[in-house]
């Protein structure tokens, strides 16, 4: 086997004199022809071959292939298995598909992810245009089309991982928990983790489509409200605040047994408790318009109640945030400490100095390396000057008007909170207004506050301000005018410290350029004034920085509780609309279509919490249809939960809307496809297409005992549905003759699944992950050692060129479309050396995308086209490539293709 271009083998058996050569070799070649160089070399059948690069350009270039194709048909001759039959005896070797059913979660979570996929890819849409553009297409087609082809792939992918097993899929956009941030596809998720994602992902559908709703409601009391219409909105409003309080009861009395769940429900909380305020408060306003004081005031009581609920946890913070503030200005004063004060320099020392950079009279001078000689240097150092000079005038500047708005913030942080329960004060009515106009003024200082600090932070430490780092202080409009004036006022300091005409610096960057400009004077006699002058001034950069930055860490404070009474206060504005009427129609339309997604996401979530519930009495319900009362394998279960065959469920739903056994509406799409089939096995000698049909009636008398005899392997599960069925089998070779077996996936984390599983089962194993030297060991070891049965490998990157003549038995955990990757498989135990028959099983999950893959498969295989076969290349998520044609028989939905 040769593993590069120039072989080291080749190289030292060209020493060896002889009169011919030979070369034998079971791989040739890996990845292209280049590869056979070694073998050439050795040979010396051509001196004009003597180097790597000229037999590359040999083989691969385009004006010399024919030529090197003729030499190769010359010199080489291959020597098939086949073509020898009557020369080397070799035991047959049996090829088996094993078709199995999925597991019910596994086939839901298969169901939704192929929706998803039919959905994305637009399918129908392309089975409509034949997969092929027309000229007359529009740039919308043209785009859609392309966006539906770049995805094809990453679908595929998913898929055939999402057949082994849920958490196989690499792709986190489409895998499992693609909306919890820092999963990874490493992580292997068990079946229930997989059943428990689906139903949270069904009951958070139904919260976001309902408060969708109860939202939509309030806007359309607001129009009534922008149409004056008092009675209509009130009615609206009383009509479904009682739902709101029932969802905010909910979470409120909901448990949560993990700290993400908590997290969760906490998250649903706020949102309606925010929900439900709006209502309360927008009806007591209407209340107010129609005269009616007892109700608005009890309105406005709910209204403040669950304000100090929602603001509990910020009101303790805000109490803290004050405290702490408070002795940050106990420490923070005035004092000479922190005060710098401008710097007195001469600079005229600059205007006489000669820099290289503006001579013109001589170019050459100018590349030339000079302590004088970068362009635009004198700029550059009265700009540090300047710095120098006007720094300490600046950070006073910016101190004192921090103590100043310090002084604004603080008292109204000291005042009472609003709705705090205290009994002292008198309730005018007035408060929650007043506090709104505080809490605008709290912003605008605390911006300001915010801003200042940040640019001080920049002389300071050299930290940059990003729009994140200040808070918005909302739109000028909606500000009031003693708002606006301060922020006017703030924003004209703020910009006259910022650009006091020069560019300001950080101070450590000052304090560096200083220390070079003092260096280009050092030990010069004529400069002794200016050196000295430059070495105070960095002297007393370097003193005061500690004291700017201890003052930095007193400053930096951030106060959480008007940021989220403003996210309330945002949420109160009043009802604006050009046109109610025309959106009043507009929201009768989109309620009707609100509604029918509430009720699927209701049927849908309950039925996930059912099958939570009861997943075992499930999977031993009757596989009678309640239709058609027949037996059957392959059926549907609605939402509602209940089941019928297939066949009978689409001829039902295609005329009614209702379920056939509660009567429960049950719209397009609202149930799953679920299989009551069992494992079956066929023989993979003819073509796969003719044997899956109806496969289940045409079993050999063997075959159906060995599926019996595999059944009643007792194994621990939790792999899913196809490698449980693996290890099944494994154990039961085991059990039965202690053989030995070869698993090949193209997945690395299938291999590492099969692992997990089969040292659960007590099955002990090898892989090939390793070194080339201990590889070797494992390969010679699982030959050898009686007590490992089973061997895993890489079915692309680890199946050349090894013989494994010690096993019996092959499973193939994924169908390829490539028979080349499946034939390097296959053969390390069918081969010379081989005394017993052998086996192959290709592990098939029913009704999936790897049916289809078979069937590419097979047909591929029956055209004897494998003279025209190319290594097959990787594609981006691993595994094979697949190609345009191909992909468009694993995706349309029309058989005859």
């Amino acid at each position: 086997m040769i593993e590069a271009n120039v072989s080291r083998v080749a190289a030292v058996a060209k020493c060896i004199p002889a009169w011919y050569r030979w070369a034998v070799t079971g791989t040739p070649l890996k990845n292209d022809l280049s590869q056979l160089y070694g073998l050439y070399d050795f040979l010396g059948l051509e001196k004009s071959i003597h180097s790597p690069q000229q037999f590359q350009k040999l083989c691969k270039d385009p004006e010399y292939k024919s030529v090197f194709y003729e030499f190769a048909r010359a010199t080489m001759r291959r020597n098939m298995k086949a073509a020898l039959h009557n020369q080397v005896h070799i035991p047959k070797q049996h090829r088996h598909v094993v078709r199995i059913p999925f597991g019910t979660i596994e086939q839901h979570y298969y169901e939704d992810l192929w929706r998803a996929c039919q959905s994305q890819l637009k399918l129908e849409w392309l089975d409509s245009i034949n997969w092929t553009l027309s000229d007359t297409a529009s740039e919308e087609q043209i785009n859609e089309f392309n966006a539906s082809r770049q995805k094809m792939r990453l679908w595929l992918l998913a898929l055939r991982q999402g057949c082994i097993h849920p958490s196989m899929i690499s792709n986190t956009t489409l895998g499992l928990g693609n909306q919890q941030p820092g999963n990874t596809s490493k992580k292997t998720h068990s079946l229930d983790n997989v059943l428990q994602y689906m139903s949270k992902s069904a009951e958070d559908r139904l919260d976001t489509e309902q408060h969708a709703y109860y939202s939509m409601q309030l806007k359309r009391g607001g129009m009534h409200e922008v149409l004056k219409q008092w009675q209509e909105a009130a009615d609206v409003y009383t009509k479904h605040i009682l739902d709101v309080e029932k969802q905010v009861e909910t979470y409120l009395q909901g448990k949560s047994s993990t700290e993400e769940q908590e997290k969760n429900a906490a998250q649903h909380l706020y949102k309606w408790q925010i929900l439900l305020h709006r209502y309360y408060f927008y009806t007591a306003g209407v209340y107010h318009m129609l005269e009616s004081k007892d109700l608005e005031e009890a309105c406005y009581d709910k209204a403040s109640q669950l304000r100090q609920l929602i603001m509990d946890s910020y009101t303790t913070r805000v109490n803290e945030s004050t405290l702490e503030m408070d002795k940050a200005a106990a420490r923070v004063q005035l004092t000479p400490e922190y005060r710098l004060g401008p710097r007195v320099i001469d600079t005229s020392f600059i205007d006489q100095l000669e820099y290289e950079d503006e001579i013109k009279d001589n170019e050459e001078e100018e590349e030339e390396e000079d302590l004088f000689a970068m362009k635009g240097q004198r700029a550059a150092d009265k700009n540090i000057l300047e710095n120098v000079k006007q720094l300490g005038f600046i950070l006073d500047e910016q101190l004192k008007k921090i103590m100043y708005l310090r002084k604004k913030i603080l008292p109204i942080l000291r005042k009472p909170l609003v709705d705090s329960n205290n009994e002292e004060t008198e309730v005018t009515g007035d408060e929650y207004e007043e506090s709104l106009n505080e809490q605008e003024m709290c912003q605008v200082y605390l911006a300001a506050y915010q801003a200042l600090l940040q640019d001080r932070k920049f002389i300071i430490k050299g930290t940059i301000a990003t729009s994140s780092d200040i808070e918005p202080v909302g739109s000028e409009s909606s500000m009031s005018e003693e708002a606006k004036n301060v922020e006017r006022v703030e924003k004209i300091f703020r910009k006259q410290t910022r650009e006091p005409g020069f560019e300001v610096e950080h101070i450590k960057d000052v304090e560096y350029s200083l220390k070079a400009l003092k260096e280009r004077f050092h030990n010069n006699p004529n400069h002794t004034d200016i050196y000295n002058i430059l070495d105070t001034e960095q002297r007393n950069i370097a003193l005061c920085l500690p004291h700017q930055n201890k003052l930095i860490d007193h400053l930096d404070n951030r106060v959480a509780y008007y940021k989220y009474l403003q996210n309330i206060s945002d949420t109160l504005t009043e009802w604006k609309h050009r046109n109610p009427r025309e959106e009043l129609a507009r929201m009768d339309i989109e309620q009707e279509k609100n509604k029918d997604l509430i009720a699927q996401c209701k049927s849908r979530a309950q039925y996930f919490k059912t099958l939570m519930e009861e997943q075992k009495e499930l999977e031993k319900a009757p596989k009678r249809c309640l239709v058609c009362q027949e037996h059957f394998e392959k059926g549907m279960i609605t939402y509602c939960g209940h089941t019928c065959c297939y066949d009978c469920g689409i001829r039902w739903f295609k005329t009614s809307q209702r379920c056939h056994t509660c009567n429960s509406r049950v719209k397009l799409n609202e149930w799953y496809t679920i299989s009551y089939k069992s494992m079956e096995m066929h023989n993979k000698d003819g073509s796969y297409a003719t044997h899956h049909v109806n496969a289940s009636m045409h079993q050999e008398p063997d075959t159906v005992k060995l599926i019996k005899e595999i059944g009643t392997q007792g194994i621990i599960e939790g792999q899913g549905a196809k490698l449980d069925a693996i290890i099944r089998h494994v154990k039961h070779i085991k059990t039965m003759s202690n053989g030995k077996c070869v698993i090949f996936s193209q997945w690395s984390k299938a291999l590492d699944m099969l692992k997990a599983g089969l040292a659960a089962n007590d099955i002990k194993y090898l892989s090939l992950n390793t070194g080339a030297a201990l590889n070797r060991k494992n390969v010679i070891h699982f030959q050898n050692d009686p007590t490992i049965n089973v061997i895993l490998l890489d079915a692309r990157s680890q199946s050349s060129g090894l013989t494994l003549v010690a096993a019996h038995t092959v499973f193939i955990v994924e169908p390829v479309i490539n028979e080349s990757i499946e034939k390097q498989a296959i053969n390390r135990i069918h081969r010379i050396g081989q005394t017993k028959e052998t086996h192959v099983f290709w592990y098939i999950v029913q009704d999936t995308i790897e049916e289809r893959i078979q069937a590419i498969h097979d047909m591929k295989r029956d055209n004897k086209n494998l003279q025209d076969t190319q290594l097959a290349k990787i594609s981006d998520g691993g595994g094979e490539f697949v190609n345009n044609d191909d992909l468009r028989k694993c995706f349309t939905m029309n058989s005859l293709y």
